[in-house]
């Protein structure tokens, strides 16, 4: 959870700009992320936890919240999100995006989440 959350901030803070982040997350992603990064909870992976306390820093202001995903009030933003993630898992169980994956473990590795 933490790399997936670092990974959506690098790409966030290529924004120009002053930007007040608000992080939604689902209730599964609420204690083995969010409660470590407030502090709540003992981190399990100390490094990755103060990466992302870091990197959140880099944002005029940020607040962490959660939401629950499967109801219906859900914006069209999030169910855009949920979607193109669903896609995109989809793709990644055909043969083709086991190949592209296999590729890019030799020649894309930082794209890769371990």
């Amino acid at each position: 959870g933490h790399i997936a959350l670092q990974r959506a901030l690098r790409s966030v803070a290529k924004i120009e700009g002053v930007i007040s982040l608000k992080v939604i997350v689902d209730h599964p992603l609420l204690q083995p992320v969010v409660f470590e990064t407030m502090g709540i909870d003992e981190p399990l992976h100390l490094v990755l936890c103060q990466t992302t306390n870091r990197m959140l820093k880099r944002f005029a202001s940020h607040e962490l919240a959660s939401a629950d995903f499967s109801g219906g009030d859900a914006t069209w933003q999030e169910v855009s999100t949920l979607d193109n993630a669903l896609d995109s898992l989809e793709q990644n169980k055909t043969v083709k995006g086991r190949w592209q994956i296999f590729r890019d473990l030799f020649f894309n590795s930082q794209k890769i989440i371990r």
